[in-house]
């Protein structure tokens, strides 16, 4: 039987994917963030790998020594290059959105240097992209409610470019029934940028703001982890 290929193609395509994820793996479980960057470079047009990096990424910008890390080796670079390179995948711009939210937590510079390379725009194009996805619109709102966290020039920035309209889209597209976190960070980001509406707060499924929630605004918020679990043992 003569194999086309295109076949031929996939099966490398997968053989690489199989490849670049046990590296990673072995990378993470060694805290060796250098070798987790090559990778996602090397492998940039996979997304698979891209995601895969994204999580160890975020699961590793566990405290500010490790944020300083992941930054210094070019880790913000290499997201925000997964986030605009693969645009149509929803897996991957969630993990990006993942990554870049556990780097900018409580790190005033990681958030400049995310907001320098066009972080806004990109998240916003990816709410955008995938407004069917609440992961991504979840993720996505914590992206930009901590952009918006100690700069009123960011949060000015993001008002000019739709962003409180497409989080209250968010909020209309998936019930707070069926996604109550999505509709939490929402209230939040909506609070932080320039404050609830009556409708906004209505289809967020509460006459009142979320007192918590607004206490917790005032403050930086704490890393958090991934939202698919990751073994750095076995290659996802």
């Amino acid at each position: 039987m003569v194999v086309s290929e295109e076949v031929t193609k996939n099966i490398k395509n997968v053989e690489k994917n199989s490849e670049a994820q046990g590296r990673i793996a072995s990378a993470a479980a060694q805290l060796d963030i250098p070798t987790i960057i090559q990778v996602m470079q090397e492998f940039e047009q996979i997304p698979r790998v891209q995601s895969y990096g994204c999580q160890a990424l975020a699961d590793l910008a566990y405290d500010a020594q490790m944020k300083d890390k992941i930054a210094a080796c070019g880790g913000i670079e290499v997201i925000m290059r997964a986030l605009d390179l693969h645009r149509t995948m929803t897996e991957t711009q969630e993990y990006t959105c993942t990554a870049l939210w556990n780097l900018m937590s409580s790190h005033a510079r990681n958030r400049d240097r995310v907001m320098q390379m066009g972080g806004v725009q990109s998240t916003l194009a990816a709410m955008k992209a995938h407004s069917d996805s609440a992961a991504v619109q979840e993720e996505a709102c914590l992206v930009l409610y901590n952009l918006a966290y100690d700069r009123d020039h960011y949060r000015q920035v993001m008002v000019a470019e739709g962003g409180p309209d497409l989080v209250e889209r968010a909020l209309d597209l998936h019930s707070a029934q069926d996604h109550p976190t999505l509709h939490k960070y929402a209230r939040w980001c909506l609070e932080r940028l320039h404050g609830l509406s009556g409708g906004a707060m209505a289809r967020a499924g509460n006459s009142k703001v979320d007192h918590m929630g607004l206490m917790l605004s005032l403050t930086d918020s704490p890393v958090r982890s991934s939202t698919a679990a990751v073994s750095y043992n076995t290659p996802i």
